[in-house]
C-alpha cells in the first residue's frame, strides 16, 4: 500500500508498526486483527484529539435538535458516528450531554470490547456491527452524522471512489431534512474531489481547519460540514479557513483553498444560469439545438429549471439522474442498462406491459 497522508497520519497515531497490521484499510479482516493485537481498553485516535475537537463540535451540535439532553429545551439529536473505531469521541460526546449517539463499525472483535468498555458507565450509548456503506437504518434516522476519518479510509488511491460513494450515498440517506453531516478529513485531493461532487446540490458546505494544539502530526485536519437542504439548489461553499489561525501544514491548506476557489466559480456557473429565460416551447423540445450550455445547466441544477422539466414532461412520474464530471465519457448505453431495475421497481403501470419507459 502506498504510504498516503492519511497512512501516515494513522502511523503517527499508533506507531509505524500499524501499516503492516493493517495493509488495506478497507479490509475487515485486517482491522480484526488490528483491534486484536491493540488489546482491550486502548483507544486509538485518528487525527486530531478530543481537546482540539471539542470546541468546533460542541458548537455545531448545539441547536442540533434541541441541543444536550435537557441544555436546549428539546430533544437531543441523534447522533451517528460511523467508522466509529476505538476512538475517545463518542465517550466524550456522551460526557457532555448528548446521550443519543449511535457507534457502528464492522469490526465484530472492536464493538465487543467497546461494549464492555461503556455498556455500565454509558448504558444509554448504543453499538452496533454494520458496515458503513450498506448500514441497516430507515431513511432520516439522525440528526447529525460524524466522520471520525471514516472517508479516509475507504479512499484508498488504488480502490477507486466506488466505498466513498456508496459510503455518502448511505450517508445521505439516513441523515434528516436539515441534518449536518461533519467530516473529519485530511482532505487529499481525490477525497476532497468526491466531497465537492456529491454534494454540490442541494446541500449547504462549510469548511475549517481544526487547531493542533494537542498533536504533534505534521498533517492538518479539516472538518466539512454539509447541512441536507433543497435538492437542486446550489450554494457557494463557506469557507473558515482564514479563522484558523496557523496551519500545521501550508501545502495541505492551499491545496485545500485553491480546491474550494475552482469549486465555487463551478457553483457560481450553475446560479447564475437562472438569468437564462427559456421559452416552454424550447424547454418541450429539449434542451437541444441552439439551447446553450449553460440553459441546459439552468434546467437540470435550479429547483425553477427542474419545475419547467416536469411540467413540460407530461407524465405522471418523472426521474431525475445527476452525473458529474466523472460520467464525462461514460457510455450512455451502460448508465441506461444500470438505471433499468430501478426505474421499473419505480414504474406505476400495468406489469403486464412491457412498453419501453422514455
Amino acid at each position: 500500500m502506498a504510504t498516503t497522508p492519511a497512512a501516515a497520519a494513522a502511523a503517527a497515531a499508533g506507531g509505524a508498526a500499524i501499516l503492516d497490521t493493517l495493509g488495506d484499510f478497507t479490509s475487515r479482516e485486517n482491522w480484526d486483527k488490528f483491534f486484536a493485537l491493540r488489546g482491550t481498553g486502548d483507544s486509538f485516535e485518528w487525527y486530531a484529539e478530543w481537546e482540539d475537537l471539542r470546541a468546533p463540535l460542541l458548537s455545531l451540535l448545539h441547536g442540533c435538535g434541541g441541543g444536550a439532553e435537557g441544555g436546549g429545551g428539546g430533544k437531543a439529536p441523534e447522533i451517528l458516528v460511523p467508522g466509529c473505531g476505538s476512538s475517545v469521541l463518542s465517550e466524550r460526546l456522551y460526557d457532555a450531554g448528548f446521550r443519543r449517539v449511535t457507534n457502528v463499525d464492522f469490526s465484530r472483535v472492536l464493538v465487543a470490547d467497546m461494549l464492555r468498555r461503556h455498556a455500565r458507565a454509558r448504558p444509554e450509548m448504543r453499538w452496533r456491527v454494520m458496515d458503513m456503506t450498506d448500514m441497516q437504518f430507515t431513511d432520516g434516522s439522525f440528526d447529525v452524522i460524524l466522520d471520525k476519518g471514516g472517508l479516509d479510509a475507504l479512499m484508498e488511491p488504488e480502490a477507486g471512489t466506488k466505498l466513498g460513494m456508496k459510503y455518502l450515498n448511505e450517508a445521505k440517506r439516513v441523515l434528516k431534512s436539515g441534518g449536518k453531516f461533519a467530516c473529519l478529513t485530511l482532505a487529499e485531493s481525490h477525497v476532497l474531489a468526491l466531497l465537492l461532487s456529491e454534494f454540490r446540490f442541494g446541500w449547504d458546505m462549510s469548511i475549517q481547519a481544526i487547531g493542533n494544539e494537542s498533536s504533534k502530526s505534521a498533517f492538518q485536519t479539516f472538518m466539512v460540514v454539509m447541512v441536507k437542504g433543497k435538492m437542486g439548489v446550489v450554494h457557494p461553499i463557506q469557507s473558515l479557513l482564514d479563522q484558523s489561525g496557523k496551519f500545521c501544514n501550508m501545502k495541505q491548506a492551499n491545496d485545500v483553498i485553491h480546491s474550494l476557489e475552482k469549486e465555487n466559480t463551478i457553483r457560481e456557473s450553475y446560479s447564475s444560469g437562472v438569468d437564462v429565460t427559456l421559452s416552454l416551447r424550447d424547454l418541450q423540445l429539449g434542451a437541444v439545438g441552439d439551447l446553450k450550455v449553460r440553459a441546459h445547466e439552468w434546467l437540470f441544477a435550479s429547483e425553477e429549471g427542474q419545475w419547467h422539466v416536469v411540467e413540460s414532461a407530461k407524465a405522471a412520474r418523472l426521474i431525475m439522474v445527476f452525473l458529474d464530471s466523472r460520467h464525462a465519457n461514460a457510455d450512455m448505453d451502460v448508465i441506461k442498462n444500470d438505471l433499468s431495475p430501478l426505474v421499473k421497481d419505480l414504474e406505476p403501470g400495468n406489469p403486464e406491459e412491457e412498453a419501453r419507459i422514455p
